[in-house]
């Protein structure tokens, strides 16, 4: 098994950006507007979500998801890709995915006591999250090219989500460079996680560092006190999500958790 170096300072800018973000552009996965999907003739969770979150990317091949996505097994994702396109085109499918999503972000944060961070967060991801560099990153790059909500008559806080997603993205393309630079598969990479706390065996077998660095451009895209004044707008917004239960605020969550 290759070895990764262990990653920056868990309070550092880009490690507190990459935790803050999760759970806000995590918010639809788990919310019931989510089954809608089920409605339009999607089988299922999976099915839909493969179809989603590969959509920006076009109507793909299983073999293209499961390289870029890397750690699902295939057999797993030959189940839902291709024939999540006979059900709905790709640009159908973004099209229902953010009209689900707005709903649950809408249902989510209605209530959220400070607007203001939601406006201000919003407009500070707007201004360099589609510009960071999209090289080997797949994901994040055909992401990038989609509008912002705000253009398409959303509002702030889809842009939030929107502007969240990317860094997500962008984030997630870093881990498999990291893992993929240590030799590690994806069967390697899931020993890896659960071996340091995330999840067990029966859990990822059910469901299926250097990652810092990489993803360091996020960071550096604005000065220190604007970077600082956004981190702390993200982490109100995450830290009202997981108080109201609407994310857990750990992975795996505790729904989808199998006892060992």
């Amino acid at each position: 098994m290759g070895e990764i170096p262990r990653s920056e300072d868990r309070r550092s800018p880009i490690r507190r950006l990459g935790r803050f973000v999760e759970p806000i552009h995590t918010v639809a996965y788990y919310s019931p507007e989510i089954y809608g999907f089920n409605d339009d003739g999607f089988k299922g969770w999976w099915h839909a979500y493969f179809a989603y979150r590969s959509a920006p990317m076009g109507a793909v091949s299983a073999p293209t998801v499961t390289s870029v996505f890397y750690n699902f097994a295939p057999r797993m994702v030959s189940r839902a890709v291709p024939g999540c396109w006979d059900v709905m085109e790709p640009d159908a499918v973004l099209a229902r995915y953010r009209e689900l999503t707005t709903a649950s972000m809408g249902r989510a944060l209605g209530d959220y006591p400070e607007p203001a961070d939601i406006a201000g967060a919003a407009a500070a991801l707007r201004s360099f999250t589609a510009d960071l560099p999209a090289g080997a990153r797949p994901l994040y790059g055909a992401w990038a090219q989609q509008p912002w909500p705000s253009e398409d008559g959303g509002d702030a806080t889809m842009d939030l989500w929107h502007g969240c997603t990317l860094l997500r993205e962008f984030r997630f393309d870093a881990h498999n460079l990291a893992l993929a630079a240590g030799s590690l598969d994806a069967v390697e990479c899931h020993v890896m996680m659960t071996s340091g706390g995330h999840g067990n065996g029966a859990t990822i077998q059910k469901i299926r560092g250097e990652t810092d660095r990489l993803s360091l451009a996020a960071a550096e895209a604005l000065d220190a006190g604007d970077l600082e004044a956004l981190l702390g707008q993200l982490e109100r917004v995450m830290d009202y999500l997981v108080a109201t239960g609407t994310v857990s605020g750990t992975w795996p969550p505790p729904h989808v958790t199998v006892d060992a």
